[in-house]
């Protein structure tokens, strides 16, 4: 069935403007269609599709437009995601209803839409999710392959969903892992701030290899949404016969105290004349690596390797206790969706005590997530505290040596 005049001026715009910055592929949210279809604009080079459905579409172009219809115009569709399989590619558009209070069943239904849509997904294949979820995800929600530590204030009741339904379909929240100065998707006149509801999901594995770049466009002529923009690396890598050798990255810091230095001293002095003593022809260049290899040998065994900055220090320790409260909420979430679901198929004069106990799932769910976000906030409270306090007693001593290395610790939080 063809769109409407309305959407046509709309699928027209979308269209001119993907070929004017040369998007070979838009997906698209908020569709106000009877049902699903095929749209086809322009000719030639100028060829476009938009394959939609009630409420997604997707828009393609150039080099994928062809290599859709080539590998048979592959599609599955619900009322409210739609996906498209180009060989080892699925792209997939979807959107979220917005929550209004009373429509949690309507949620869950189009989660689990989506859901079978990834699922559909071999695990060598490639996938990218994106849309409109209308959910927020803010600050402080990182989790190991699943949601990076940028954002704008803190998240919303559907973003922490979110979140959660990433964890479970080992999926990643991209949007998270960059930080761009505009991030806002939505205005909201009514609160005058803005939310990041649109963005894109990538399996866990894949978002290393496959994500190059993500940020929103400042486009407003289109939506009162603006556009996010993500560029992927379809290609893979090439492999290099000879991978580059890295020297680590030593604690030279360490030097300063003087029985330090007699051991560093000591080692080289060791490392040198058992290597004296094996070779005695050899050419300068060999010479000089065997120098190099000696001191970075010896500093290495007496001054460590800098460990790898973490993203939050005040979870340092804390791994278990957060999994503990992580796995709690996953038992109240499946809790819940399982009473939602024998809600649906029960009659409605035995659904009484279904909902009854629905309604404390909820409570506990709830509970659960308010606990690990207080506990997280608790222990970021208690690191920075504990900043202040070794800084303040640095100061008083005029340590400067310790006050710089205490507030190196900041530097990779925003203050």
């Amino acid at each position: 069935m063809p769109l409407d005049n309305f959407n046509k001026r709309k699928a027209k715009a979308v269209a001119e403007f993907a070929r004017k910055n040369k998007w070979d592929a838009v997906l698209l949210s908020e569709i106000k269609a009877k049902t699903g279809g095929i749209y086809w604009l322009g000719q030639d080079e100028l060829l476009t599709a938009i394959i939609f459905t009630e409420r997604a579409a997707i828009l393609l172009r150039d080099q994928l437009l062809q290599l859709w219809c080539e590998t048979g115009q592959v599609t599955v569709r619900n009322e409210r995601t739609i996906s498209i399989k180009i060989k080892d590619l699925t792209l997939t558009a979807t959107y979220m209803p917005v929550w209004s209070g009373n429509n949690e069943q309507e949620i869950e239904t189009a989660k689990e839409n989506l859901k079978s849509h990834v699922e559909k997904v071999k695990k060598e294949e490639i996938l990218l999710v994106g849309g409109d979820f209308n959910a927020h995800v803010g600050q402080g929600e990182e989790r190991p392959d699943v949601c990076g530590r940028f954002g704008l204030r803190s998240s919303n009741r559907q973003g922490e969903e979110l979140i959660d339904f990433c964890q479970e379909n080992n999926l990643a929240y991209v949007n998270s892992y960059f930080q761009n100065k505009r991030r806002g998707t939505w205005f909201n006149p009514a609160l005058r701030r803005w939310y990041e509801l649109d963005g894109f999901l990538v399996k866990s594995n894949q978002r290393h290899k496959l994500v190059q770049k993500l940020n929103v466009i400042n486009e407003i002529s289109l939506s009162d949404h603006k556009p996010v923009r993500i560029r992927i690396i379809l290609n893979k890598p090439k492999k290099h016969d000879r991978p580059k050798k890295r020297s680590p990255k030593i604690r030279w810091e360490r030097l300063r105290d003087a029985e330090v230095v007699n051991n560093y001293r000591e080692r080289i002095n060791n490392i040198v004349e058992k290597a004296e003593d094996a070779n005695n022809n050899q050419n300068i260049n060999d010479r000089w690596k065997e120098i190099t290899d000696t001191t970075i040998k010896a500093a290495t065994e007496v001054c460590g390797i800098e460990e790898k900055k973490i993203e939050n220090p005040w979870m340092i320790d804390k791994e278990d206790e957060v999994k503990r409260l992580r796995e709690r909420i996953t038992v109240c979430v499946n809790r819940r969706n399982e009473l939602m679901e024998r809600s649906r198929q029960t009659a409605d004069d035995e659904r009484l005590q279904i909902e009854t106990d629905l309604n404390n799932a909820k409570t506990d769910l709830k509970v659960a997530r308010s606990t690990l976000q207080r506990q997280t906030r608790q222990w970021e409270k208690d690191w920075w505290e504990n900043i202040i306090k070794e800084c303040q007693e640095a100061g008083e001593k005029g340590d400067s040596g310790t006050l710089y290395k205490t507030l190196k610790k900041t530097w990779n939080k925003r203050l």
